[in-house]
């Protein structure tokens, strides 16, 4: 455990693309970028190391744990199969970051055009028959409930108080389902996403901390990814205003501040990654509440969505 309180201010600007160090041949031309750690008061954290920070006040700010599921390969693997096929199934949202973020579960629309409703993102939903989305949507609601389970069993108390959730869930797995009947749910607004990176920006949650698992993070293709002289593969999560880089690794859990300025790093080609996050937008809440008071109930919502569905 480690205490370091965030700086009051950062001169680094919205939407500056962050880059590891001799990894500056990643930013395009006419790009602004800052490479990162940009001195020694910036700390890294190496990717076999768990670490948790506190600020002066007692409170948790990052939470970095490595190694929670790497005695289960073929669980992994399950999970990255899926994650795959959701990422190739569905439209991403974040137009504006890089690679893929999908998100299940409640949608608020974008910026400019507010709605409420159960995501609707297959990019192929004429040709896909209503069981075969089905069973497309069950697998990953299954594996996003095993990520919440991880998280909640593996991150500070401090982190996850408060969640008042449903209960039961069941992994499609190939050998046959395996249901978890006393298991929480995942909460309501979730993400897969794959290569997925951003420049230095914050979200507005109405709860203080997200959270995500790394499943994957690997060398693809050796040639295309140079780690030569020390070189990182790059795709490294940055507290900006913590001064602290996560360097990407396999089966590592966090919970982090969103609110805060952060970024993920330019990563090489021939580097695959992958993984879940569960957030908290306050947008998505406040369409919630305004749903509610029209509707009533949230079953009542659901209802009438999936009929309109079929």
């Amino acid at each position: 455990m480690v205490t370091r309180d965030r700086s009051a201010k950062t001169s680094y600007k919205r939407c500056t693309l962050l880059v590891n160090r001799d990894n500056e041949d990643l930013v395009g031309s006419g790009d602004t970028a800052l490479s990162v750690p940009v001195d020694d008061s910036w700390y890294v954290i190496e990717p076999d190391e768990s670490i948790i920070f506190v600020n002066s006040k007692g409170s948790v700010t990052l939470a970095v744990l490595c190694s929670k599921y790497g005695q289960h390969p073929d669980l992994l693997t399950y999970v990255n199969s899926i994650i795959d096929e959701a990422v190739n199934d569905r439209k991403g949202v974040r137009p504006t970051h890089g690679r893929e973020l999908v998100q299940f579960s409640w949608n608020a629309g974008p910026r400019h055009a507010r709605v409420f409703s159960l995501v609707n993102n297959f990019t192929n939903k004429k040709k896909l028959s209503m069981a075969t989305r089905q069973q497309k949507d069950s697998c990953a609601l299954g594996i996003l409930a095993l990520s919440w389970n991880l998280l909640i069993a593996s991150l500070p108390a401090e982190v996850i108080k408060g969640n008042d959730l449903d209960f039961g869930y069941t992994l499609d797995l190939p050998g046959g389902p395996l249901c978890f009947s006393t298991a929480e749910r995942a909460p309501s607004e979730a993400y897969m996403s794959q290569n997925y990176e951003s420049p230095i920006h914050t979200d507005q949650l109405y709860a203080p901390y997200a959270m995500n698992w790394v499943t994957l993070h690997a060398i693809m293709d050796p040639e295309q990814c140079q780690l030569h002289v020390g070189r990182s593969s790059g795709g490294n999560y940055v507290d900006v205003s913590l001064k602290v880089v996560v360097k990407c690794a396999t089966d590592i859990v966090m919970s982090m501040q969103p609110c805060f300025q952060h970024s993920t790093t330019l990563a090489q080609d021939g580097v695959c990654r992958q993984g879940t996050a569960i957030n908290f937008l306050r947008h998505i809440k406040q369409a919630f509440d305004e749903a509610i008071a029209i509707e009533g109930d949230v079953k009542a919502i659901v209802i009438r969505l999936v009929e309109e569905e079929e």
